[in-house]
Order: C-alpha cells, then structure tokens, then sequence
C-alpha cells in the first residue's frame, strides 16, 4: 500500500457483525512526500449491486465479477440471502451458484467473438446461444484496481437498434 500511489480495492471480505460480503477501499496517506498511514472504508456487496442493477442496459443485466468466477455485482444479490453459498475460500457467490445461465455459459461454454468490437478499445463482444436463444455479452477486463482483474459488462438479447446504445453505455 506504501507505494500506490491511488485509490485501490482491497481482495473481498466478510463482515459476520453485519452479515455481509464488503470490498475493502483504500487509500494511502503521504506527507511531505512521506507514507503516514491510510484511508479505508468498505463497500457491501448488496449496495454495490444495488446500483448495478439501477442502470439501464435495455432489459439487460449489468454485472462486475471478482477475477473469472466471482460475482462482485449483479441484480441477484441485491437482496438474495447467500449465507449457504458463502465459505472460507470465497466470501462472494461463484458465477456456478448465481441462477444466471448467461454469465455462467459465457464464463463456462463456448462462445462467439463479434469482430465487429475487435478495434474497439478494450471493449469485448461476444455472441451465445442458450437454449435457442442468442445473447450477446459485451464487457471489457479491467486490471490494475485490486488483486484480481474485474470484468465489468452486461448481457442481453440482440436487437440492431438497441445494441449500439447499450455498447457506448460500457
């Protein structure tokens, strides 16, 4: 932490006195160019999916994981009790566990590039078939903020006139 020189999020935790898994953010403190110590507050889990799932991603779902399995934040944890999910290796729901068949087949099956995102920045399109259906999952890797990479994006069913919005909102 002596050494970051900005804001970054600490690995994910459980706080039993509330009942909650908490995102640790910090903050280190300098004076005349020396470290003093640091700044920390938490973020619940259920507060941070809240706003997830406030955001509009044309009947969609918006979703932050923790690394490649974890959910940081979905609409499902708004209010869901994960106590039975929640273990000493993780105090976050893996993507298995979630109930949502897109994100666990985009985490866990084959999927599809959309070259059409490929010059985008680090924006990713990617195009499955679930049950007969096609969804499309755009998000983009983002590393640098804590321990492990998160992976911000959303999914949802394809329309022309809708996706484009849905892609500059990401």
């Amino acid at each position: 932490l002596q050494t970051t020189k900005g804001v970054s999020w600490g690995s994910p935790l459980y706080v039993e006195a509330i009942n909650q898994a908490v995102m640790p953010v910090r903050r280190p403190l300098f004076q005349a160019g020396k470290y003093i110590g640091f700044l920390t507050t938490a973020v619940t889990i259920t507060d941070l999916s809240r706003f997830i799932g406030s955001l509009q991603v044309l009947g969609g779902k918006a979703f932050v994981l923790y690394g490649k399995d974890h959910l940081l934040a979905h609409p499902i944890l708004e209010e869901a009790d994960l106590s039975s999910f929640l273990g000493l290796t993780s105090p976050l729901l893996n993507v298995k566990h979630s109930g949502d068949k897109v994100l666990f087949a985009f985490r866990n099956g084959p999927t599809e590039d959309m070259f059409l995102l490929k010059e985008h920045s680090s924006l990713v399109g990617r195009h499955l078939v679930i049950d007969d259906e096609d969804h499309v999952v755009f998000y983009r890797e983002i590393a640098g903020f804590g321990p492990k990479p998160l992976i911000v994006g959303a999914h949802l069913k394809p329309s022309a006139s809708d996706i484009g919005r849905s892609f500059d909102r990401i």
